[in-house]
């Protein structure tokens, strides 16, 4: 990572795109840029991508979600207690500055960044919150490719998809249509010098880690420290490696689980998963309150869990990725991250899913459950110490890695993984009676913490962990 070129260079990288969008003219033009801001890996106004159908997880299928908010969440643009406004204050002056830093003056600098709040906020307004997010039917909505120009008309989709290399497909879902049509409204009605200033804050907001130090800090102090609290930026040789890894993260874990993780590990980690399995079978035998009907599901639906422990068989091939040491590292990073779009692309728009893709790198201190392929994975990266130690005995690895592995297994069971049946589709398994059930003893939970003093929209943490404890006693 050449500092000393980027401090040089400072925003140069990105000037020919800022002037793409200074010559916008018409609002055709917005929807090429913002089209072309896509096909670079620049969300705004929303997301697409694509992924497995909920309905029918054989397959993919091209999705439009709700995006464009620069913090994320709604409720910051939104809430009116003193934490929030302080955070949209501190977002107010971090937009300003960073259009005074691409040569805006104070006037254009204050009026562009109330473009940018007004646009954001108007999207803010209808998007779903977090807790409506986790409505898995509610944020579904398949639909015909014809049927999306149709519902959909404010929004140049045969662009978009062009410029993105996305071939023709014959369906696609429209998770939040109320956001998108929001967007719609904002693309017909919005000032076009509002819409330039949105798309050129968003270009420069994306690529300001990439550019010279007094961009890379500006968006430390507002994201990472006002934010998200952290006192000090990472040193430079750490984002150097994450850099790297996000680039290159399969090829790294390749090298890593060379080194750290023998085909030992990955036989004693398989078979304390399938010990766990067989303990979680016995705690769904136990529960009086669930119907034989609904266990004999849940017992189907745990013994068809897909694990993947280590690594996966088949490691990504990145023929194709060209990385020019002429260029700057802003551009380089672009190549990377669209030469993975690319690759995702390729593999997933009107293709089967593929069981075998790994979400997480080897390398990742993580773990996940996914519902439309009933997978737990468990990379290599967890699998050290303190998590799981190779030389410790069965009682050690059960109290550590063990809470992890019942911790993923049980998101099957959970408000959401509970919606979805042993092959991975949106499918009721349950008995009327025991969706009632489970309902019930949720809301003891809710109920509880929604007296709390500190009283916060407890939904998502309630429903998360919820099977852990209906599985062990709840009344």
């Amino acid at each position: 990572m050449d500092s000393v070129r980027r401090n040089r260079e400072d925003y140069e990288p990105i000037r020919p795109l800022l002037n793409e969008i200074e010559s916008i003219r018409t609002r055709q033009d917005v929807q090429h840029a913002q089209a072309r801001l896509h096909a670079l890996n620049i969300e705004n106004f929303f997301g697409i991508g694509c992924d497995a159908d909920l309905k029918d997880a054989r397959w993919n299928l091209m999705q439009v979600n709700q995006g464009g908010l620069s913090m994320g969440e709604s409720d910051y643009y939104l809430g009116d207690d003193e934490p929030t406004r302080l955070i949209r204050e501190a977002y107010r002056e971090y937009v300003k500055k960073l259009f005074l830093m691409t040569g805006k003056d104070e006037a254009t600098a204050q009026q562009q960044m109330e473009a940018v709040l007004a646009i954001e906020t108007q999207i803010a307004k209808a998007s779903y919150s977090p807790t409506k997010l986790r409505d898995v039917e509610g944020n579904y909505h398949k639909m015909s490719y014809r049927q999306l120009l149709s519902d959909f008309p404010g929004i140049d989709w045969s662009t978009l998809f062009l410029l993105n290399g996305i071939p023709a497909f014959d369906s696609i879902t429209v998770n939040q249509p109320e956001p998108i049509h929001e967007v719609e409204r904002i693309l017909a009605e919005c000032p076009i010098d509002q819409l330039k200033a949105y798309l050129y804050f968003k270009v420069v907001d994306d690529a300001g880690s990439s550019l010279s130090d007094r961009f890379r800090q500006e968006v430390f102090d507002f994201y990472n420290h006002t934010m998200g609290g952290a006192e000090t930026d990472r040193p430079r040789w750490k984002r150097a490696i994450s850099a790297v890894e996000s680039a290159l993260g399969m090829a790294v874990g390749k090298l890593y689980v060379e080194k750290h993780f023998p085909e030992s590990s990955k036989l004693r980690m398989t078979q304390l998963v399938k010990n766990l399995q067989t303990a979680l079978g016995e705690r769904i035998d136990q529960q009086e309150w669930m119907s034989e009907e609904t266990k004999k599901m849940a017992h189907e639906k745990l013994n068809s869990f897909y694990v993947k422990i280590g690594y996966p068989d088949k490691w990504m091939d990145y023929t194709g990725l060209d990385i020019d040491e002429k260029l700057s590292f802003y551009e380089n990073r672009t190549r990377a991250m669209q030469f993975l779009s690319r690759k995702f692309t390729d593999k997933r728009v009107n293709k089967r899913t593929d069981r075998t893709e790994w979400l997480l790198t080897p390398q990742t201190i993580n773990a996940y459950y996914n519902p439309t392929t009933n997978e737990i994975c468990f990379p290599a990266g967890i699998l050290q110490p303190p998590f799981f130690n190779a030389e410790a005995d069965d009682a050690c690895n059960y109290g550590a890695i063990g809470v992890v592995i019942g911790h993923e297994m049980t998101h099957g069971f959970d408000d959401q993984g509970a919606q979805f049946d042993k092959d991975g589709n949106l499918k009721n398994w349950w008995t009327e009676q025991d969706a009632a059930q489970f309902k019930k003893r949720t809301n003891v939970m809710r109920t509880f913490l929604t007296k709390s003093r500190y009283y916060l929209d407890f939904t998502p943490m309630v429903n998360s962990p919820w099977a852990k404890i209906l599985l062990t006693t709840v009344d």
